[in-house]
């Protein structure tokens, strides 16, 4: 187990084990960065997505805001295939908070 997945497996112990929307899978965790900003880190590296805080549905993902991973994977492509799975991911989170979301 390296360093950061020691580190998130702490964060999780502290949030009471598997606290709702926080651990998506084995390898994908979703941390709220602000208002409305998340991080979706996955097999060790992160991306930013942005996600509006509105009234109806709750929040719109910006699939657009998916760019590119966070240094020091910067360097890797990240394709729309990656992006439509992490925006799925963010959405499992969303689902588990009971809150509603679309995509645009």
């Amino acid at each position: 187990m390296g360093l950061f997945d020691s580190l998130l497996n702490k964060v999780e112990r502290l949030l009471g084990g598997n606290a709702p929307g926080f651990k998506i899978d084995e390898d994908t965790y979703i941390a709220v960065a602000g208002r409305d900003s998340y991080m979706v880190i996955e097999g060790g590296r992160t991306v930013e997505v942005n996600a509006e805080l509105g009234s109806d549905p709750e929040r719109t993902i910006y699939a657009s805001s998916v760019i590119a991973w966070e240094p020091p994977h910067s360097d890797y492509a990240l394709g729309k295939d990656d992006r439509d799975r992490l925006i799925g991911k963010l959405g499992v989170y969303f689902t588990r908070q009971g809150t509603t979301y679309k995509v645009i």
